[in-house]
């Protein structure tokens, strides 16, 4: 019995000697573990803010090439200014010779330091699915933004700082977008047609024309060619209210006898039978003309001015690209004269028609625009002495309708539409801006708060705002009428940015560039 106790004992004497031995073994793998897990947090630490400034760094790049695509319909240079501008790299003053950088609309608190490689890159490319370029202009612009980021835990093992390079690039066009009903309005009375009143080149062919309605038939086809018909997805537009996406009527004036109308595009060309007066389409009513009544419409709404999305050229089987000459068959709208200018009737004409149009199964949601192009000299005297429903017109208020006072009148009937939801874009062609009696070109605005307007002013107010105003003076004669919003000259590029206003810039792969 007292050995086997004193063997036990010696066993607890040997084991708990043993256990004190290999006490201090634990201290180097619990520094190894916690040298390790700090290497693994620090590194976390470190990928963590690589990751988050480079999705910064990205987004920015990103937000910068969609607003220089934006500003390719308009130049190359407002498209490298806004790309800088709506990058991360600081804005600095000018510093002659260096010239002011624009930058820093898109700058993070935690990412200082960016820089963009200058100046951003554009280009034309051909491709299907991209915007008609080449005679100067250019439909994609690729940005490229860096930043050095320093490094927490990383220096420690020699990395002391990361370079990002982020790259974006964008297309002019393309993005979905709203689907607008356009109502565009072309001035036809005979000064437009007069030799020698424009000189023009049709960007597409390089074309040469020298009459103001042959250039405004030219913006007219810059449009059809930049606005989306129908969804990209569809080989073939198929011209319904529900397939389609920007649907667009053309308008004249002076109005023609309704069953005439379609002379424009068919019956060989040679325009419609003008009628005796100008005549005075009532606001909320259903605008529907037919027989000799006076007509302002020469087109429905259509879609299939393009075959898809991504066709280059015009469907030359379409009454609204034959109305514009841009098939075999048809020369183009013609200039008939014969009553003045009047447009306070087309405005409110047309605005019937895009309510109904907005009303229809599969255009909810859309929106209406108007795109009223003329000199703004409303000076006609042959005008109705009744409305449409045969209510009697004053022949002395400034309000539509009213036999005199044209241009007031005009800018009255615009802000009914406007404060309506219809957007009115405008282009003063050959605007003058002087205020007289005599040769104001509103000379029936005798009376009222704005007797005498000059029609640059009038155009102005008959727009919806400032960014809506366009201007283009194709003799020189008119340099006092301005936009200052939009710089833009020649119908050509006026149309192409206006058509920029109902598409989106999208971002497409690098490798397109």
């Amino acid at each position: 019995m007292s050995e086997m106790n004193d063997s036990t004992s010696g066993d607890g004497f040997l084991l708990r000697r043993k256990s004190r031995r290999e006490r201090g073994q634990i201290i180097p793998i619990v520094l190894f573990m916690m040298i390790t897990l700090f290497g693994v947090g620090g590194f976390v630490i470190d990928a963590g803010r690589l990751f988050l400034a480079y999705e910064e760094l990205q987004a920015s790049t990103d937000a910068a090439a969609l607003a220089g695509g934006a500003g390719l319909v308009i130049s190359k240079t407002q498209a490298q200014t806004d790309a800088e501008t709506f990058g991360s790299q600081a804005a600095i003053a000018a510093a002659p010779p260096a010239p002011a950088y624009p930058g820093g609309n898109n700058q993070y608190s935690n990412l200082t330091g960016v820089t963009m490689v200058e100046p951003p890159a554009v280009a034309c490319v051909s491709a299907a699915y991209l915007a008609p370029c080449g005679g100067g202009t250019d439909n994609l612009i690729q940005v490229q933004q860096s930043v050095t980021v320093p490094m927490t835990f990383a220096k420690f093992f020699g990395a002391k700082s990361v370079t990002l390079t982020a790259t974006a690039t964008a297309a002019s066009t393309g993005a979905p977008s709203t689907p607008y009903n356009i109502a565009l309005i072309i001035d036809t009375t005979a000064s437009m047609g007069q030799g020698n009143s424009d000189s023009c080149t049709d960007p597409t062919n390089n074309k040469t024309y020298s009459t103001s309605e042959a250039c405004a038939l030219v913006g007219a086809k810059i449009l059809l060619l930049n606005t989306a018909p129908c969804a990209s997805n569809l080989a073939t537009c198929p011209g319904t209210a529900t397939s389609s996406v920007d649907m667009i009527s053309l308008f004249t004036f002076p109005n023609g006898q309704a069953s005439t109308m379609a002379n424009d595009y068919s019956n060989g060309c040679g325009g419609p039978t003008i009628t005796s007066t100008y005549s005075y389409p009532e606001l909320g009513t259903t605008y529907a003309p037919s027989g000799t009544q006076p007509d302002y419409q020469v087109t429905t709404y259509q879609s299939t001015y393009r075959t898809n999305d991504a066709a280059t050229t015009l469907n030359t089987s379409s009454n609204l690209t034959e109305a514009i000459g841009q098939s075999s068959g048809c020369a183009g709208l013609q200039t008939p004269g014969g009553l003045g200018t009047y447009y306070a009737g087309a405005l409110a004409a047309a605005q019937e028609t895009l309510v109904t149009q907005q009303a229809l199964t599969g255009r909810t949601g859309s929106q209406n625009a108007i795109i009223l192009l003329s000199d703004g000299q409303a000076n006609a005297t042959k005008m109705a002495t009744t409305d449409v429903n045969g209510k009697a017109v004053s022949a002395t208020a400034y309000t539509y309708p009213s036999q005199i006072n044209e241009c007031q009148q005009a800018i009255n009937i615009a802000n009914t539409i406007s404060t309506a939801g219809t957007k009115i874009i405008v282009v003063a062609y050959g605007s003058p801006n002087t205020t007289s009696s005599k040769n104001s070109g509103c000379e029936t605005d005798s009376s009222g708060p704005n007797a005498w307007i000059a029609p640059c002013v009038a155009m102005s107010d008959i727009a919806t705002s400032a960014s809506t105003f366009y201007v283009d003076d194709p003799t020189g004669t008119n340099s006092g009428c301005t936009s200052a919003q939009n710089p833009e000259t020649g119908l050509a590029n006026i149309f192409s940015k206006i058509a920029s206003t109902f598409t989106k810039p999208r971002l497409v792969p690098n490798s397109v560039f």
